[in-house]
């Protein structure tokens, strides 16, 4: 915490991307054009989001997927914790990888892309509901797909307006 109270000071934006930390470096506003250093490079980026599925209603046995590299099983539904949350549980494979694990309602679990550094594919659960038979089990959730997007570098010779 302390690192990233020191680097919002120091104008550095510190950004969890999936697993990667990324780390966007900002500057600061001025009107002094000797302040900004000549030839400093600038890479403005930013994370893009989009629904590779839409909200649906997935029952126990039955699977959420996407082509053939995206799939999201639910296995059950745990018993409901004190908030009245039932925990989903899940087999997610992904690009040949398996995740087995559990979410609750409100919660993403992002999965690196093995193609592209770039992408990060979100898994999305928006609530679950626990019946007594299986027709009444069942979570929605959504597949969402994050892309960092970085515009192409350019240098700032600091008498630029982009550079202020």
């Amino acid at each position: 915490m302390r690192t990233l109270e020191k680097a919002k000071r120091s104008g550095t934006l510190v950004a969890m991307f999936g697993f990667a930390l990324v780390v966007f470096t900002m500057m600061a506003s001025t009107t002094n054009a000797a302040a900004v250093q000549s030839s400093l490079p600038i890479n403005p980026c930013f994370v893009r989001v989009a629904q590779l599925t839409p909200l649906e209603t997935v029952y126990v046995g039955s699977s959420l997927t996407v082509g053939n590299f995206l799939n999201a099983q639910v296995v059950g539904l745990g018993q409901p914790n004190s908030n009245g949350a039932s925990p989903v549980l899940l087999n997610v494979t992904y690009q040949g990888h398996t995740w087995n694990g559990a979410m609750l309602p409100g919660q993403t679990e992002y999965f690196r892309s093995n193609v592209l550094q770039n992408v990060f594919f979100g898994l999305f659960v928006n609530q679950t509901r626990v019946g007594l038979s299986s027709y009444q089990r069942w979570a929605q959730m959504q597949w969402l797909q994050y892309t960092l997007v970085c515009l192409p570098r350019h240098v700032c010779t600091g008498n630029q307006k982009e550079c202020m």
